[in-house]
């Protein structure tokens, strides 16, 4: 009887442990499945070596907008897509830029 109570008990826990590294192995790959697509969306789906950086100063009445449509060109998917990398490169918060502030901004070579 004893053996078949610890047979069962195993059994659980082998269950138990199946489960877990089941749910490991779900959030890994989600994990990296979120970083590749991080990655690609910064880059705004161009490959990084047509890319080239420039430094401008931001002046009065610019915005993130007025500065995507005056330097992204065709090869990025939309403006939305460029703001937002201009704002994780540069660690911009609530999307407010300032005149006289210098901010890194992607072209394409």
């Amino acid at each position: 009887m004893n053996q078949t109570i610890s047979r069962r008990r195993r059994k659980q826990e082998n269950r138990i442990k199946l489960i877990a590294v089941g749910i490991v192995l779900a959030i890994l790959i989600t994990y990296i499945f979120n970083i590749v697509l991080a990655n690609s969306s910064i880059q705004g789906g161009i490959d990084i070596s047509d890319k080239g950086y420039i430094t401008v100063t931001v002046e009065a009445n610019d915005t993130l907008w007025t500065l995507a449509q005056k330097y992204m060109n065709d090869d990025y998917y939309d403006i939305e897509t460029y703001v937002n990398e201009v704002v994780l490169m540069n660690h911009i918060q609530q999307d407010q830029i300032f005149a006289g502030e210098q901010l890194l901004i992607p072209i394409i070579k």
